[in-house]
């Protein structure tokens, strides 16, 4: 959502000062500091389509996007009062703006209504906003197509709405599969998130240890937060085993590197394995900065877990984690100990 609400000239984010978005007649808008930018520049020209705004002479000839800051405003608000709002919609109609027949188009005031009404507005051959602005438009229009797309506003529409699907999404997952009420406790008998119908029928016969579900959760993060602990600690030790042998690859390095300033005769079979000896030296400290890495993000995300579907593919991703670290150090061990390029042991 964020990416949207930023201005296409200087990516920074709309304001109610001196960053108010402004409407160009070609369906972009920019904030108030780029468009003074293009009005310094003549001709003034879209930074994006590159249109030519002909009758813009000064800044204030670029409409404030008066939908953009709405929806600025909606979005900065407290979040009970967000709560309350509704998609970005027409204020003619009040139907909410789409991709289809109500997408959003700026009229010359600023003002933006979506198109079948911007339809209704020419059949009527009303050049006048129906806002109280009641500005009247300086160009006759005999089609809604020749209205601009508020192209921003289309962008902020599409982020809702992949917003709002997530959170959806992320919803459904907190009720039970089984009898689509809200799961309220945790089974640790059976490592389960359950219901109130689920906790009656299937988990009350004195066999289950039932906790409500934030504690559920917390078990859930301490056990994925022990994991990784220990499989930091079984990373710690296997990396001061390839240390050694990174040390080892370095002295040969240096060894193999004179050997070829020395023995020009030789200098073809040194140079590929001083190659090699590099290449793989590359490759191993490469390998211990992506396991390491792997480690710390997975421990840094274990603290932002609130909720059952977080907590689900926490416990799925620690898991994988975990398995794919312990397979890769066991196989980069292997292969680092029958190595047969080294003249040096690296026990």
């Amino acid at each position: 959502m964020g990416a949207a609400l930023l201005c296409r000239g200087c990516s920074r984010k709309f304001t109610s000062t001196d960053r108010r978005p402004r409407n160009l007649n070609c369906g972009h808008s920019f904030c108030t500091c780029c468009c003074e930018k293009l009005v310094n520049q003549p001709p003034v020209k879209c930074y994006l389509c590159e249109m030519e705004q002909e009758t813009v002479k000064d800044v204030n000839d670029i409409p404030i996007s008066v939908l953009i800051e709405d929806i600025i405003q909606i979005i900065d608000a407290p979040e009970p009062i967000k709560e309350k709002k509704k998609k970005p919609s027409c204020k003619i109609c009040f139907n909410a703006f789409n991709m289809t027949d109500r997408r959003p188009r700026n009229l010359d005031c600023g003002h933006s209504y979506c198109t079948l009404c911007c339809t209704e507005l020419v059949m009527q051959q009303q050049g006048q906003c129906p806002n109280n602005c009641r500005k009247q438009s300086d160009k006759t229009v005999n089609d809604a197509n020749a209205i601009p797309i508020a192209i921003q506003v289309e962008e902020i529409i599409q982020a809702f709405n992949e917003h709002e699907h997530s959170d959806e999404e992320k919803a459904a997952t907190e009720f039970c599969e089984e009898h689509g009420v809200k799961c309220l406790f945790f089974c640790e008998s059976h490592d389960k998130f359950i219901c109130h119908v689920c906790f009656i029928v299937e988990h009350n016969k004195g066999n289950c240890k039932i906790v409500d579900k934030n504690r559920g959760l917390e078990k859930i993060v301490q056990a994925c937060h022990v994991g990784i602990e220990l499989e930091k600690k079984e990373f710690i030790s296997f990396k001061s085993k390839l240390d050694k042998y990174i040390s080892i690859l370095r002295k040969e390095e240096e060894v193999h590197s004179k050997l070829q300033d020395r023995l020009s005769e030789l200098a073809s079979k040194h140079e590929e394995k001083r190659t090699y000896l590099e290449s793989e030296r590359i490759k191993v400290e490469h390998f211990l900065e992506e396991q390491e890495t792997t480690l710390n993000i997975s421990l840094s995300n274990i603290q932002r877990v609130d909720s059952i579907p977080e907590a689900s593919e926490l416990i799925h991703a620690t898991n994988n984690v975990i398995q794919k670290t312990e397979n890769e150090r066991i196989a980069e061990e292997k292969r680092c100990y029958e190595s047969k390029h080294l003249d040096t042991s690296i026990e």
